[in-house]
């Protein structure tokens, strides 16, 4: 990344990868239980075995994605290898966050018979 460019295309692709999961995560998951009926009052980790019993995520696969979120917490934008250690991390699993995605919209189509 010799530019300034190259840094902002970069810093924008993790900021919205980080903030791409932390929604699903934070707001996604609880609408996806309300929308079903379901009580979402318990722990996170309820909320993602409850999901993995649904067949939408894996929750090994969800931790992993925590972890490379957790990776772009903390500061990269001064040294320009970590960044793109980051941004090849974010593109090697960013399938895996947009297949959850779909997995919820998918289960959210209510079934008409």
């Amino acid at each position: 990344m010799n530019s300034r460019g190259h840094l902002a295309f970069a810093d924008q692709m993790i900021y919205r990868f980080s903030k791409a999961q932390d929604t699903i995560g934070a707001r996604g998951f609880k609408a996806f239980f309300l929308f079903q009926g379901e009580n979402v009052d318990k722990p996170f980790l309820d909320l993602l075995n409850q999901l993995e019993k649904l067949n939408i995520m894996d929750v090994d696969q969800w931790f992993l994605l925590r972890e490379v979120n957790n990776t772009i917490a903390h500061e990269y934008e001064s040294h320009h290898q970590q960044a793109c250690e980051i941004l090849n991390a974010i593109i090697q699993h960013w399938h895996l966050l947009s297949n959850i995605l779909a997995e919820l919209r998918v289960k959210s189509v209510p079934i008409i018979d």
